[in-house]
């Protein structure tokens, strides 16, 4: 069992160091926060109820089903959908309108056309409820489960798409794991993963910084130092805790990394 917990921690660094590296040379970029914000200026921040930002890779498959599986269907699928359903979003009840098991199938199998893969067989759909990660945390949504002849599952949010922003287009910060805020909502608490990018293993600026380019709170973690050509770098990853503080209550505005992918937030 210590084998199998070693193992992970192997993978999990070294994800943080492939990720470092790839990024590093854009590292540069930290000190303009428009290009990361501009991937978010039509973001409808004060809409009530607020977009959700699902930040899971969809759909979300279970067992055999992998990435690349194209999904076909052993009989037809109902065209009615469920009725609506409340499900609380940022403390308030809000009614979603629900969608059938036939259009959430086409949405799954739109998003995976082209991949390569093995096909298999649809058996059952089956609409429960699962936890997504959101840019504001974990949320239980209704979602429609697609169970396989091999023993693997996908499934797709049972909702209409305009309850979302930009289902399925995007991904979490790989830098940034998570934010807390403070009661004020005006203080930002993280860590977050760098790269050692001198001879002596500084991580070169830690005086990170908040870019506030509205609907966007852009986290900037610093410039590069400078290092010398001629050494050889710490080849680990490094956690930083840091904290930012901005000039009034988060509310609806989206919190990103330099690359302009979102930032779960923990909420008091």
């Amino acid at each position: 069992m210590g084998d199998v917990h070693a193992a992970k921690k192997m993978i999990l660094l070294c994800s943080a160091i492939a990720f470092v590296s790839a990024c590093s040379g854009q590292a540069g970029s930290g000190s303009d926060s428009s290009t990361a914000a501009d991937q978010w200026r039509d973001f409808p921040y004060t809409r009530e109820p607020r977009p959700i930002i699902i930040v899971d890779d969809l759909p979300k498959l279970v067992g055999d089903a992998k990435p690349g599986t194209r999904f076909t269907l052993r009989e037809k699928l109902s065209d009615d959908p469920p009725k609506s359903q409340d499900v609380l979003l940022d403390g308030d009840k809000v009614s979603l309108t629900r969608i059938s098991a036939a259009d959430a199938f086409d949405r799954l199998s739109e998003r995976l056309r082209g991949l390569p893969g093995e096909t298999v067989t649809v058996v059952e759909a089956r609409l429960g409820q699962l936890e997504w990660m959101t840019d504001r945390g974990s949320l239980s949504l209704p979602s429609w489960s697609f169970r396989t002849d091999n023993g693997g599952s996908a499934s797709w949010p049972a909702v209409t798409p305009d309850a979302f922003w930009r289902l399925g287009q995007t991904r979490r910060s790989a830098a940034i794991d998570s934010v807390s805020l403070d009661a004020s909502r005006t203080s930002l608490s993280f860590k977050v993963t760098v790269a050692p990018n001198s001879c002596d293993g500084s991580t070169g600026d830690d005086h990170f910084k908040a870019g506030q380019l509205q609907p966007a709170v852009v986290i900037l973690t610093g410039e590069p130092s400078t290092a010398q050509p001629d050494c050889d770098r710490p080849a680990f990853a490094m956690l930083k805790s840091g904290t930012i503080r901005i000039d009034r209550p988060l509310e609806g505005r989206v919190v990103v990394d330099q690359q302009g992918n979102p930032v779960p937030v923990e909420t008091p």
